[in-house]
């Protein structure tokens, strides 16, 4: 597992998106090596997903993602391939 942290340094642009809607940090990924998985074992749990899992989109070099939210809140993403 890695873990990647995103952080804004100025005030973004106002967006309707859960992403880019304050300054400092984002969210915190998690990339895990099976992300069907650990999101299936995520819900059993109880968590709720902002979406379903997203599918890549190889030519901006990104994998398949999807975003929560922790009990207090904060942003957290699942990435994986």
């Amino acid at each position: 597992m890695a873990l990647k942290l995103v952080e804004v340094a100025g005030k973004p642009a106002p967006t309707q998106g859960l992403v880019d809607t304050h300054m400092g940090v984002r969210y915190i990924a998690f990339a895990v090596e099976d992300i069907d998985a650990v999101h299936q074992q995520l819900a059993e749990a109880g968590v709720e997903f902002s979406s379903e899992i997203l599918p890549p989109e190889p030519d901006q070099g990104i994998g398949r993602l999807v975003f929560f939210q922790d009990p207090d809140g904060n942003l957290l993403e699942l990435y994986g391939d």
